[in-house]
């Protein structure tokens, strides 16, 4: 599989779920700088703020995921 450098679209839709995640910790010690970790998706579950119909929120998490894996193991 090649993967490829996001484009602005992606970057752009990138930030805007991480929007919506800082939103919900806005003002958390756990996401007080913005950087990914484990935490943030811990926070997010066990407080159950997305539900299995909330597409968006469930892609937000997704997104989440991602950057805690990218800040915790380096993957890319």
């Amino acid at each position: 599989m090649k993967l490829e450098e996001l484009n602005a679209d992606d970057e752009f839709r990138l930030q805007k779920h991480r929007d919506q995640i800082a939103g919900h910790l806005e003002g958390s010690a756990v996401y007080h700088d913005l950087s990914p970790n484990m935490e943030v998706v811990k926070v997010i579950l066990n407080n159950n703020w997305v539900d299995v119909t909330e597409t968006w929120r469930l892609q937000s998490l997704g997104v989440a995921l991602g950057d805690a894996l990218h800040g915790v193991m380096g993957i890319q």
